[in-house]
């Protein structure tokens, strides 16, 4: 009995310090998230030129409409030759997208025009590795050399991993998109910790990005 009672007793004590660890670790990883993806640094891409733009290739990972408008905008300005828009999902159209995108940053008839030359959709990718093994068969495809990948900033170091994994001879450039869980609040803060669903949520993606890095 005594003997049980200290196995119950360790098996909580472990249980407590993987948790304590764990959400250690969680709050570093945030914090690393917002050190590095909400400073102007790492959302400037280098100076396009002719040759270079026709080297690049655009990659968003989907998720958010944002992360498409993001995507868009950077074709627009010539930051890259072409768009792939990665796990979009069975029989999703390019009208489809451009129903969606309604921030106003692009005109109209620009935002159709650039859609119809110059956007790829991948639909096979069900997964942040199946997004970084379509962008590779894509990338090498085009003959590009290097890629902006575009997705959201607590998605961009995993994302990273497979990415680089997938295309090891390629330059890749995140280019994060800045979510609302992460950004500061009137008291100078970000407040993601007060709210149970951004936890459940950064916990998942703090947890697939150990698993990821470990494999």
């Amino acid at each position: 009995m005594i003997v049980f009672k200290r196995s119950v007793i360790m098996a909580i004590c472990g249980v407590g310090f993987g948790a304590s660890l764990f959400l250690t670790g969680l709050q570093h990883f945030v914090h690393d998230v917002r050190l590095s993806y909400h400073t102007a640094t790492y959302q400037t891409v280098p100076e396009a030129t002719e040759i270079n733009q026709a080297l690049t290739g655009i990659v968003v990972a989907t998720g958010s409409n944002r992360r498409v408008s993001t995507g868009m905008t950077l074709l627009s300005n010539g930051e890259g030759g072409r768009l792939l828009i990665s796990g979009t999902g069975a029989g999703v159209s390019k009208a489809d997208l451009l129903a969606l995108l309604r921030d106003g940053s692009i005109n109209r008839a620009r935002l159709q025009s650039i859609m119809t030359c110059c956007v790829d959709l991948g639909s096979a990718a069900m997964n942040t590795k199946g997004n970084a093994e379509e962008a590779a068969t894509w990338f090498q495809a085009n003959n590009f050399s290097r890629i902006i990948l575009v997705t959201a900033d607590y998605h961009m170091p995993r994302s990273l991993i497979h990415f680089s994994q997938a295309l090891p001879e390629a330059e890749i450039i995140p280019y994060a998109v800045p979510s609302y869980a992460l950004m500061k609040t009137a008291s100078g803060f970000s407040e993601w910790w007060a709210k149970p669903s951004v936890v459940i949520m950064l916990s998942r993606e703090y947890g697939k990005y150990l698993i990821s890095s470990l494999v």
